[in-house]
């Protein structure tokens, strides 16, 4: 007699999924057993990579926002009437490639600059032309960046994260409430504690005034302000700073009085523009370092109206560098390293985002309020 049929519960593809999964399952509980005991076993190698790795991921995420908010610029897209802009202009002179070229600038044309004189004292050269002193400087780096906000985010802000402070939308107050904030933001990084001495605050605009730093050392003062409208104007002429200033610039100052003819297509704009020097460190040249540092700069705080609503930051840093360190008598045209001046432009745009993030943060309780 015949047996009945043997019923198969599952048929062999599925038996072979079943052991499939089974040993899937192994595998993965003894490497996660593994895991554990490795966890268990060097928890502060563990900790330490699992904060690496956030950081990480934080600083990715935090130099996105930062490069979308900060835009690079190249010297050509600066106001007309920006004082940065006709310094480093009026000074450039065609050069071999070879020969030296500045970090963030056009190769084949190097800024030379004259040190520092009385501005009211005009010098007279053999060729019959102005301010024709030997040159003995040169900008070795640039760096320009631009941010476009509300106005409203400018005219309300106040020192007190409070109340908001006048309520004026002249381009002059602006560009004044701009370095105002910009001075308020870098006032709370690290740097303050060990630089700062003693700041006063901020509350009037005078040539030669510290801004920030030591009297003497490493300090930054205000040059002048400048602004431009259709119906009036003030222009910087490399101002003449008064006495008793514990630091004058390093070099000749930027001017912007080249462009004083109102033209249709301008912008109401108005900036103000400060001065530091730092003191000289002679080890590159005495150790033959292939890197130099700067020897001062100017920086330049600029508000350009774009509309009735919205306005144009721009920030300008400027570096000026010895030509004949420690006295040497051929001209050195070596500069600081690109990780350098990597660094120094990473420094600005973090400056400029906490600027930015000061206006916001001033501005939403008073719009809220």
């Amino acid at each position: 007699m015949l047996s009945p049929p043997t019923l198969k519960l599952f048929p062999p593809k599925v038996n072979q999924f079943k052991f499939t999964y089974a040993a899937f399952n192994h595998k993965m509980t003894s490497r996660l057993n593994h895991i554990l005991q490795l966890c268990s076993r060097h928890p502060r190698l563990i900790l330490g990579t699992t904060i690496s790795l956030g950081a990480a991921v934080y600083l990715a995420n935090l130099k996105l926002k930062i490069e979308k908010t900060c835009r690079p610029i190249t010297l050509s897209d600066l106001p007309s009437s920006s004082a940065s802009r006709n310094f480093v202009e009026k000074a450039r002179y065609p050069v071999p490639q070879p020969v030296g070229w500045a970090w963030g600038l056009e190769r084949g044309l190097v800024s030379f600059l004259s040190p520092w004189s009385d501005p009211t004292i005009r010098l007279t050269s053999d060729r019959g032309e102005d301010d024709e002193r030997e040159k003995t400087y040169w900008i070795p780096s640039f760096l320009a960046l631009e941010v476009e906000l509300p106005v409203e985010l400018l005219s309300g802000y106040t020192c007190n994260d409070k109340t908001g402070g006048g309520e004026s939308k002249e381009i002059f107050h602006l560009s004044q409430i701009f370095l105002r904030a910009f001075l308020d933001a870098r006032s709370k990084g690290l740097e303050t504690y060990l630089l700062d001495r003693d700041v006063p605050p901020l509350n009037f605009f005078e040539p030669g005034r510290r801004l920030f730093g030591r009297e003497e050392g490493l300090g930054a003062f205000l040059l002048g302000t400048w602004f431009v409208t259709k119906e009036r104007s003030k222009w910087l002429q490399g101002e003449k700073l008064p006495e008793g200033v514990a630091q004058m610039p390093v070099c000749e100052s930027p001017s912007n009085t080249l462009n004083e003819i109102w033209e249709e297509n301008d912008k109401e704009a108005a900036g103000a523009v400060m001065y530091w020097r730092v003191p000289a460190w002679t080890a590159a040249v005495r150790y033959r370092i292939p890197w130099r540092f700067m020897d001062g700069g100017f920086q330049e705080f600029m508000v350009e109206r774009v509309d009735k609503r919205r306005a144009r930051l721009v920030y300008v840093l400027v570096e000026v560098q010895g030509l004949y360190p420690n006295g040497v008598k051929e001209r050195d045209f070596r500069k600081m390293s690109w990780l350098g001046y990597w660094g120094h432009a990473v420094y600005g745009r973090w400056l400029l985002w906490k600027t930015v993030k000061r206006l916001e943060k001033v501005w939403k309780p008073i719009a809220s309020g």
